[in-house]
């Protein structure tokens, strides 16, 4: 059986990916295969596809058209190209990026700080994420943000917050 091996550097490690052929496969297409799985491996502490596509997500439930989704990734990145952000922007800038797209406030329902708020207490007390969705789940009756952000009575959260203070 022959092996194709495959090397590349990948920031400043250098990765092999080894294939075994099969005894009819062409070594064209066995090269094809490869060349798809490095196209998916990701340079280390940089924005994926994924997160791009999280980011796209996030804003389409929060009512953002494509182009305000573009004119954001500019004003934030000075780009909206994906070629210039999956592998080159920082992944922590932009999934914080991300957590920052939400609608419109609306009066009297929760607001992204109040999240953030919830969430910093939360994971400072030690909580595992899992377990702050278990407790917004039975406290508000929702486990992630995007039900909870413009939804939610604020009140209601307000009172979660004050229940994992005292926790």
């Amino acid at each position: 059986m022959k092996t194709l091996t495959v090397s590349f550097e990948l920031g400043e490690k250098m990765v092999t990916l080894k294939q075994e052929l099969e005894p009819a496969e062409e070594t064209a297409s066995a090269i094809s295969r490869l060349l798809a799985e490095i196209e998916a491996v990701e340079p280390p502490g940089k924005a994926t596809v994924g997160q791009l596509r999280a980011l796209y997500a996030r804003a389409a439930s929060a009512g953002w058209e494509k182009s305000r989704v573009r004119e954001y990734l500019e004003e934030k990145l000075g780009t909206s190209v994906s070629d210039e952000i999956v592998g080159v922007a920082d992944r922590k800038e932009f999934s914080r990026l991300i957590n920052q797209v939400y609608g419109p406030e609306i009066p009297g329902k929760a607001t992204a700080a109040q999240m953030r708020v919830l969430w910093a207490k939360a994971l400072n007390k030690g909580w595992q994420r899992d377990k702050v969705r278990s407790f917004l789940e039975e406290k508000v009756g929702a486990g992630r943000d995007e039900q909870i952000i413009g939804c939610i009575d604020q009140a209601l959260v307000s009172t979660a917050i004050d229940a994992i203070e005292a926790a």
